[in-house]
């Protein structure tokens, strides 16, 4: 009984090692199947164009929300900002989207014009700061490209 035993435990863990090995080339088989996909044999230059052509505008949409008796301004998120999502999708991708200022010079703000302006403490400048900051993002990338700016 103990020699059938043994001999259990033994074909269970060389199964299991099986079974591993096995999940481990598949996915080393999916890893170098997605190597084979068409978009990787496109050149540099040609997906630069079709990034150049799919990024028209980049929207930047501040709205005022309430929080208790508090009003702050927020940035709505990834929605309409499609060299921010061009180059978030792969390596190769970010650098041939930072290698084109153009996609990053073409910039729609709405804003509610009813704000003052006024910032009243440290905390409300922080909010505005780190508000402003994917807008600035933006402006650096664009480097020398020349800004249209729609407001």
């Amino acid at each position: 009984l103990q020699d059938y035993e043994t001999d259990d435990h033994r074909l269970r863990s060389c199964r299991l090692r099986t079974t591993e090995k096995q999940e481990r080339l598949r996915t080393y088989a999916t890893q170098v199947q997605s190597l084979l996909s068409p978009i990787r044999k496109v050149p540099d230059e040609i997906l630069q164009y079709i990034f150049d052509v799919c990024c028209d505008t980049n929207t930047f949409d501040f709205f005022q929300s309430l929080y208790g008796e508090e009003a702050s301004w927020t940035l709505r998120g990834l929605r309409g900002k499609p060299a921010i999502v061009i180059s978030s999708v792969c390596l190769r991708w970010r650098r041939n989207a930072l290698s084109l200022p153009a996609i990053w010079s073409r910039i729609t703000v709405y804003w509610n014009w009813g704000y003052t302006g006024e910032i009243r403490d440290d905390h409300e400048l922080n909010n505005h700061l780190e508000l402003f900051s994917p807008l600035y993002n933006f402006i650096e990338r664009s480097q020398q490209s020349p800004m249209t700016i729609d407001l």
